[in-house]
């Protein structure tokens, strides 16, 4: 009778254990930096006041400007919206280190097979606003390894620098950057 008991308290605690994990998983609130609500807040505002951008794009040393004056943001700012490490899968797997003066918060993964390696916030002074988001990607196989390194700043530009690298092929260099002109 008294293990019968304790097998039934086992079962509820490890229930209820689980309804929190499936909470805590399905709540939409993000348990990460919400990278994502800080860029659809650009795509919004870019959209509503018809910015233009100035893309600068260099690949393999060759290097071209262009001015867009229609611009489908959400579009444009989609590989953005893509670093959001937010995903029910990954929570858990990042580590979270504030540096010593609080203004700078870094996302570290603990696991291999989660492409998004590193995602850096740095806050201006009293935290009042966010300087920058650097966003470090990586994914690799025995044949093909793909890296970038995105630097975002709300309000103002992007830019992407990636590298590709193949067995047999020459490297792949290109860099993106892109400023919002806002009138």
């Amino acid at each position: 009778m008294k293990y019968t008991i304790l097998f039934f308290v086992f079962i509820a605690f490890v229930s209820c254990k689980q309804d929190e994990k499936k909470a805590r998983l399905s709540s939409s609130k993000p348990v990460y930096f919400d990278i994502k609500q800080i860029v659809e807040h650009d795509i919004y505002s870019n959209t509503t006041q018809n910015c233009s951008e100035e893309k600068s794009i260099l690949v393999n040393r060759k290097s071209e400007i262009h001015i867009n004056h229609k611009v489908n943001w959400r579009e444009e700012m989609q590989v953005l919206l893509d670093c959001d490490f937010n995903k029910a899968g990954w929570i858990g797997k990042f580590d979270s280190i504030v540096s010593a003066n609080g203004l700078s918060v870094s996302y570290v993964t603990k696991s291999s097979k989660i492409p998004i390696k590193k995602v850096i916030i740095n806050y201006a002074e009293k935290k009042q606003a966010i300087n920058s988001i650097i966003i470090e990607k990586k994914m690799a196989t025995f044949l093909i390894s793909n890296t970038q390194q995105l630097f975002y700043y709300p309000n103002k530009s992007f830019k992407i620098i990636a590298k590709q690298s193949a067995i047999f092929m020459q490297d792949f260099n290109t860099e993106i950057d892109v400023k919002f002109i806002c009138k």
